[in-house]
C-alpha cells in the first residue's frame, strides 16, 4: 500500500511470528479490494480507533478480526468464521508491501474465537452490517449505524459487566435489524443498549462512556475544523498583503502565532480519551486524571489564548468559527468525563 515500511508493523508481526497459540497476537485487517489493505497486529486486542485508522489509512471497509502466531514455518492468522480464499494471499502481500518481510501465511477458522456478536466485534459488524449492495449505506441506517459506533467503547465494557447477557442479546437483535434494514427495530435496540451502556462497576462516578464515545468521534471533526479554519486564515491574510512591504514583518509575526494554534490543537487530548474508552474499569479510573488534566489544559488554551478571543468573526474572515464550536466540544467531554 505504501513505499515506506512501518517498522512498528514490522516488529509487532515478528513478534507474532515468535508467539504461540497458547499466547497468540491480536490482529485486524482492513481489506481493500483483492490485493490491498491495511493489517494491524498488537499484543492486546486491536482497539476500534486502530481500525478505524486502518480504514482511511487504506480506504478499505472490510474488516476480518482475530488472532495470529507462529507454527512451523508459517505465520498463522485464524477467525471465528471460515475465511475468504484469497485471504492468505492479500494478507502475504500487504506484510510484504507494508512490512517489508517474506512470509509464509496460512489463514483458517478455529473454535472459541469470539464471533461479530461480542463486544469486540461492534465497531467492525455495524460497519459492514449496513452497507447497500453498491456499497454505499442508506441514509437512515447510516445514523444508525453511527449510533452504534458510538456505542462501541460502552458495550464492550458493558459485556464485562452484570447485564452481559442483556446487552449481547440486544447487540445481536440490533445487528439483525441492520441486516434487514429495520430502522426502527434497530433504534430501539440501541435505546436499550444505551440504558445498559451508561457505565460499568468500577467506572469513575459521573463517567459517561456513551456520551464520551459520541463526543470523542465528534471532537477530531472539530478539531480538524478548526485546524482548517485557521490554515484559511493564514491564506487570506497572505493575500491581503503580498503588495504591501510595510507589513510584512507583522504579517509574518501574526503567522506564526497562528502555527503556534495550530500546534496547540494536537492530538493529545484524543489519544487520551481513546485510552480511557478502551481500558477495562480499573485502568480506566487511573487514566481519567490524566485526560481531565489535558482537557483542563485545551479549554483553558481556547479561553485565555489572545488569538483564540478574536477569531471568530475576524475581519479577514467574518465567517470564521473556530473558538466557539472547540469551547462547546470541550464542554461535552468534561460533562461526559464527570
Amino acid at each position: 500500500m505504501a513505499d515506506q515500511k512501518d517498522t512498528k508493523l514490522t516488529a509487532a508481526i515478528r513478534q507474532a511470528k515468535a508467539a504461540s497459540v497458547e499466547a497468540p497476537s491480536s490482529f485486524a485487517f482492513v481489506a481493500k479490494g483483492s490485493d490491498d489493505g491495511a493489517l494491524v497486529v498488537s499484543k492486546k486486542k486491536v482497539s476500534a480507533p486502530e481500525v478505524e485508522a486502518a480504514k482511511k489509512a487504506c480506504g478499505g471497509k472490510t474488516v476480518f478480526r482475530g488472532r495470529c502466531f507462529g507454527e512451523d514455518d508459517n505465520l498463522v492468522f485464524e477467525l471465528s468464521k471460515e475465511p475468504p480464499g484469497t485471504l492468505a494471499k492479500q494478507l502475504k502481500s500487504v506484510i510484504s508491501q507494508s512490512a517489508g518481510l517474506t512470509l509464509k501465511v496460512v489463514t483458517r477458522a478455529a473454535a472459541g474465537l469470539e464471533d461479530e456478536g461480542t463486544g469486540d466485534d461492534v465497531e467492525e459488524s455495524a460497519s459492514t452490517a449496513v452497507e447497500a449492495p453498491g456499497g454505499t449505506a442508506e441514509p437512515d441506517l447510516s445514523a444508525v449505524m453511527r449510533r452504534l459506533n458510538n456505542l462501541s467503547g460502552a458495550i464492550k465494557s458493558a459485556l464485562a459487566g452484570p447485564n452481559a447477557a442483556q446487552v449481547k442479546a440486544l447487540f445481536v437483535q440490533c445487528n439483525g435489524a441492520i441486516q434487514s434494514r429495520d430502522v426502527a427495530r434497530a433504534s430501539q435496540c440501541l435505546d436499550g443498549l444505551e440504558q445498559y451502556c451508561g457505565g460499568t462497576p468500577g467506572d469513575a462516578a459521573g463517567l459517561s462512556l456513551v456520551k464520551l464515545g459520541k463526543a470523542r468521534l465528534e471532537w477530531d471533526g472539530v478539531r480538524a475544523e478548526a485546524v482548517r479554519e485557521i490554515q484559511r486564515l493564514k491564506l487570506t491574510m497572505q493575500e491581503e498583503y503580498k503588495d504591501d512591504p510595510e507589513e510584512q514583518a507583522a504579517v509574518g509575526k501574526a503567522l506564526g502565532r497562528l502555527d503556534g494554534l495550530i500546534t496547540s490543537l494536537n492530538e493529545e487530548l484524543g489519544e487520551q480519551l481513546d485510552q480511557v474508552l478502551n481500558a477495562e474499569p480499573e485502568p480506566r479510573r487511573r487514566l481519567l486524571p490524566t485526560a481531565q488534566a489535558t482537557l483542563k489544559r485545551f479549554v483553558t488554551f481556547v479561553d485565555s489564548d489572545q488569538l483564540m478571543s478574536v477569531i471568530d468573526g475576524n475581519e479577514y474572515a467574518p465567517d470564521m468559527r473556530v473558538a466557539g464550536p472547540l469551547r462547546a466540544k470541550l464542554q461535552a467531554i468534561a460533562a461526559a468525563l464527570g
